[in-house]
């Protein structure tokens, strides 16, 4: 009996502790994502700004107006660098848009970047988790489809979210080279690091759910995540 009751007691404390941990993080990259958007996007701007300023007047000699020129361009590729990164630690979507929307902006941005041929089939998902769970989730996402990009080999990905009942499932497939059984966590086991297995299996644990990972040698990978909708959002 106190086994049982110090086992399940040290789970809830090492939940509360991942969960604090994922928060924490998550409000870093916020913090960071402003400072970046705020400060040095803004300052890279004004350098753009100016350059572009000097290379308008007429008196200025070729040799200075092609090194305002390379300002200029640098400038536009650092800007735009900055609001990738910015946009990675936090997608603006997710705020304003809602989270079916930042989904499928995420997976059309890493197909396009990456030349991954995508099917997406996304169900209306905004408002039936909380604020943070929907952060998990699009992380969950995020982390997938970095996993299929870095990892996979693939030249195609379907990425589905179904709203099923009092669940969401995920789905994310790819026809890569897929994974060996040995190298596939097994069924109850801890999930090693490599894949970023571990962050997506401990995020839909906190939401609820699990993720399953499937794959065959030559044959691709299909990730699986099941996680429970909240019962404030009013489905039964």
């Amino acid at each position: 009996m106190w086994r049982g009751f110090i086992a399940e007691r040290r789970r809830r404390t090492q939940a509360i502790f991942a969960q604090r941990l994922l928060q924490s993080q998550e409000e870093e990259r916020k913090r960071i994502a402003g400072e970046l958007h705020d400060s040095l996007g803004q300052n890279l701007q004004v350098i753009k700004n100016r350059a572009a300023t000097g290379l308008k007047m007429s008196d200025v000699p070729s040799a200075l107006a092609a090194q305002l020129g390379e300002i200029v361009d640098g400038a536009t590729r650092a800007i735009a660098e900055v609001r990738a990164i910015t946009h990675a630690l936090r997608p603006a979507e997710l705020d304003h848009a809602g989270l079916t929307s930042a989904i499928g902006w995420l997976a059309e941005e890493v197909a396009q970047s990456s030349g991954l041929k995508l099917e997406q089939s996304v169900d209306a998902v905004d408002g039936l988790l909380s604020p943070e769970g929907e952060v998990s989730l699009y992380r969950i996402v995020q982390e997938a489809l970095n996993n299929v990009v870095k990892h996979a080999a693939a030249t195609a990905v379907t990425l589905e979210l179904k709203r099923k009942g009092s669940t969401l499932q995920l789905s994310i497939f790819d026809n890569g080279r897929g994974l060996p059984s040995a190298a596939l966590p097994r069924p109850g086991a801890q999930a090693k690091g490599g894949l970023g297995l571990p962050g997506i299996k401990e995020r839909a644990r906190l939401l609820g759910g699990e993720a399953q990972l499937h794959s065959t040698e030559g044959r691709g990978t299909r990730l699986t995540v099941t996680i429970r909708i909240p019962a404030r959002s009013g489905i039964a």
